[in-house]
């Protein structure tokens, strides 16, 4: 790898690709970034990233968080088609449009989206791991929560299930995944190790 960019919260790169450009935006979560004893000078990201007026956050790793919250400020979703009018679009007239739909009384969904609108196609959240390390990594209802606070229609598990790294026994952050979300199972984008979801239209 020669071509290497590092960012900040915050900091946005675009990248095209035989399949279109895609917009990176590096996103604040709550883990560290060592990998050895002292060197804690590393930074660590989640990341937004979006194509095509779809949009997808990676909440890597991270510990439950109310930064998942401004991923809102990016605005709701246009939908396909839409390449490049997202993440240009301000935080202000985002914030007033929201303002004003708070007033109108619009029905909200339990993402707290208003009218069906969401502000992420797909939340990829860790689930695993939180025992004995809450500190730095959410547990599966939290996980919900952080998917919820994004605005997300999708959320995919990861990090369950393949090493064991932690005390939890080993199918429980997917069992409680799937509880977590027992009222509303249609957004559950994976459950099992090697299934493939394919994003709706």
């Amino acid at each position: 790898m020669r071509d290497i960019t590092e960012l900040g919260w915050g900091e946005r790169k675009s990248i095209a690709t035989s399949g279109g450009e895609i917009d990176i935006v590096a996103v604040r979560v709550k883990h560290w970034g060592a990998r050895m004893q002292r060197d804690d000078y590393r930074g660590y990201n989640g990341y937004l990233l979006e194509r095509n007026g779809r949009r997808i956050v990676f909440g890597g790793d991270t510990a439950m968080t109310d930064d998942f919250q401004q991923l809102r400020s990016y605005g709701a979703i246009a939908g396909p088609g839409s390449a490049g009018r997202l993440l240009q679009e301000s935080k202000l007239s985002t914030a007033r449009r929201q303002t004003e739909e708070a007033r109108r009384g619009e029905p909200v969904d339990s993402t707290g989206c208003h009218s069906g609108k969401k502000w992420v196609d797909l939340a990829i959240m860790s689930i695993g791991c939180y025992n004995p390390w809450i500190r730095t990594h959410c547990n599966p209802e939290q996980a919900v929560q952080m998917a919820n606070d994004a605005g997300a229609r999708f959320i995919m598990p990861v990090h369950h299930q393949t090493f064991r790294l932690s005390f939890e026994p080993f199918r429980e952050p997917i069992e409680r995944f799937e509880a977590a979300l027992r009222d509303q199972p249609e957004r559950i984008a994976l459950r099992e190790i090697g299934e493939t979801f394919v994003l709706p239209l």
